[in-house]
């Protein structure tokens, strides 16, 4: 995007470096309290680099409806959906591999067996129930003064479909490219997608992790994802 509309200037959130000033911020007595602290920071540098004038700014940042008054007859909103429950894989398998608690060569010799950290991270963690519901709480944890709001997450996500200028799948970025150019006139080509095995190649090592989602293990999964799978179903009824 950043290529096809040539912006003044372009920021990519750092989304580690924010997650980590959040958590350092506040000592925060559990995830829920974190996660409603973590949106209100972010939301926090969106409204300060609208203020600067970026003319694009992209990452991990939730959708103010703050902002959205604030500047929306300026901005365009736009976001990629993905299937939650594929997403939630995805995502536990990139903190296993991509941001290890443990030597990835500890993986390689079978001194910790990456499917057991599937276990960890779900079942051991309250992390892992917030990485299940990642995509309401990012489009529908703010209220409409600008406080977290995450027990109506899910109403308002979906609520927030509405002032959303795009909104693509990842498994269809050929009908985002086609609509992306549709609104703002410039052809859009993706020349990367990000992909689990450049960061852990070694198919054994993946096929591990992937083999505790199946079987009975589905069904967990996809209770776990059961607001984010809501949210998704409303994008694609509506954008599809």
């Amino acid at each position: 995007m950043r290529d096809a509309l040539k912006p003044h200037r372009t920021l990519v959130l750092d989304s580690i470096a924010t997650y980590l000033a959040a958590r350092s911020l506040r000592r925060c007595q559990n995830e829920f309290e974190f996660e409603s602290h973590h949106l209100e920071v972010k939301q926090t540098l969106l409204s300060f680099y609208f203020e600067q004038g970026y003319g694009m700014i992209s990452g991990h940042l939730p959708f103010s409806p703050l902002c959205a008054r604030q500047f929306g007859d300026q901005t365009d909103f736009v976001t990629i959906l993905r299937e939650p429950v594929e997403r939630l894989k995805s995502h536990v398998a990139y903190l296993i591999f991509a941001q290890p608690r443990t030597s990835v060569e500890d993986y390689h010799t079978g001194k910790v067996d990456p499917a057991e950290e599937v276990f960890r991270i779900l079942e051991k963690e309250e992390i892992g129930i917030w990485m299940a519901r990642s995509q309401s709480i990012y489009l529908g944890g703010l209220g409409q003064d600008g406080k977290a709001d995450l027990a109506n997450r899910v109403e308002n996500a979906i609520a927030a479909l509405e002032q959303l200028r795009l909104v693509g799948f990842d498994d269809d970025i050929p009908h985002f490219a086609r609509r992306f150019e549709a609104v703002h006139g410039v052809p859009l080509e993706v020349g990367h997608l990000n992909r689990i095995q450049s960061v852990q190649a070694d198919p054994a090592l993946l096929r591990r992790v992937y083999a505790v989602f199946e079987g009975d293990y589905a069904r967990k999964l996809r209770d776990l994802c059961e607001d984010d799978l809501a949210l998704y179903e409303a994008a694609c009824a509506k954008f599809r």
